[in-house]
Order: structure tokens, then sequence, then C-alpha cells
């Protein structure tokens, strides 16, 4: 979960979730904006992809992200 959203973007969780939400998925639920880790039901809405992985078991680092990083989302082939 990431923290942070800038209030404009929230939005209230969907009224039913969907099953299978990819891995990868940029979801926003709330106040809050979220990477979905693997493939799993989720009632917050999708508003992207990204094609990074953020857990590989086999990594020497197996987890990408850790508390404190910042995360900023663009649109592909767009400069911000």
């Amino acid at each position: 979960y990431l923290s942070g959203l800038d209030p404009r973007l929230a939005w209230a969780r969907r009224s039913s979730p969907r099953l299978n939400v990819p891995e990868g998925a940029v979801i926003i639920g709330g106040m809050q904006a979220g990477i979905m880790p693997m493939t799993a039901p989720s009632g917050w809405h999708i508003i992207g992809h990204t094609d990074v992985r953020l857990f590989d078991a086999q990594a020497d680092t197996p987890v990408l992200l850790r508390p404190g990083d910042k995360i900023r989302f663009e649109i592909a082939g767009m400069e911000a």
C-alpha cells in the first residue's frame, strides 16, 4: 500500500471486487494507491499497469521496495 496519494485522485472502493486483478496492476482504493504483487482479488480500481516485478523469491533481494521508498507513477512515453 502506498500513502501520500493526491486527495483529488481518491476513489472509493468498488462495490463488487474483481476476482482476478493481475500482477502489476496499478490500483487506487480510497486515499491509497498500490501495485498488485501477484494476481489476486481486489476491490480497488485499476488505473494502469507496470511490468516491474515487486517480489521474486528467487532473487538475491526478493523485495524491490522498502518502507520509506518514494514511488512516482508516470504515463509510459510521457515526461512528467
